[in-house]
């Protein structure tokens, strides 16, 4: 059974005999599923993924898993995926395996899936910042998910952020103001300005 918000897509490397699953986690939290078997290796997961972003630089990303020790490993294209996984239902996460010095010079599709690792790094407290950066990276990233500010609830406007899980909840009434001043502005160059910011961080990458 596909769980609400997957999207399914019955793959090439299936197959009648020892066919099974593969969850693929997406970096802004989606999911896929993608039909396998034993043989199938890594690599054809892999494309998938990048053809579906239009993704031509693909040296910057990998798959990641979780071996038996619960500890995660990068997937090994070349190699099947069972064999790795040794798993009948195998995930893997697709994640950013190495970050752009500059992001700028990457192509927009790159920059779009960089966002969400980065901004994983960020609320998960890997780059910490001053209060006055947090509440500027916060609006921008407001811009980017929400778009042009709009008078919302405090609890909804934290929760389609998820800025809970920085405890962010101080800052809210300046993140709100900052986010205010940004309107009009595009997605794209909400990205780029976030992306900007996050690479002066001592811990960036």
């Amino acid at each position: 059974m596909i769980r609400k918000g997957a999207s399914y897509f019955p793959g090439d490397g299936g197959g009648k005999s020892g066919g099974f699953k593969c969850r693929v986690i997406l970096l802004d939290g989606a999911d896929i599923l993608l039909d396998i078997n034993k043989k199938t290796p890594g690599q054809f997961v892999f494309d998938h993924i990048l053809r579906k972003f239009d993704i031509l630089e693909r040296d910057y990303f990998g798959l990641l898993y979780e071996d038996e020790q619960k500890c995660q490993q990068w997937l090994d294209l070349m190699k099947p995926i069972k064999k790795q996984t040794k798993k009948n239902h195998s995930q893997v996460f697709f994640c950013v395996k190495f970050y752009p010095v500059n992001p700028m010079t990457v192509t927009e599709s790159t920059r779009a899936q960089l966002y969400w690792q980065v901004k994983r790094d960020f609320m998960d407290g890997r780059l910490p910042c001053t209060a006055e950066t947090a509440i500027q990276l916060s609006a921008y990233m407001a811009q980017v998910e929400l778009g042009d500010w709009e008078q919302t609830q405090l609890m909804e406007y934290l929760s389609q952020l998820a800025l809970h899980k920085k405890d962010l909840l101080r800052l809210q009434d300046s993140i709100s103001v900052t986010h205010q001043t940004l309107r009009g502005m595009s997605c794209q160059d909400a990205r780029s300005e976030f992306l900007k910011i996050m690479t002066s961080l001592e811990f960036y990458g």
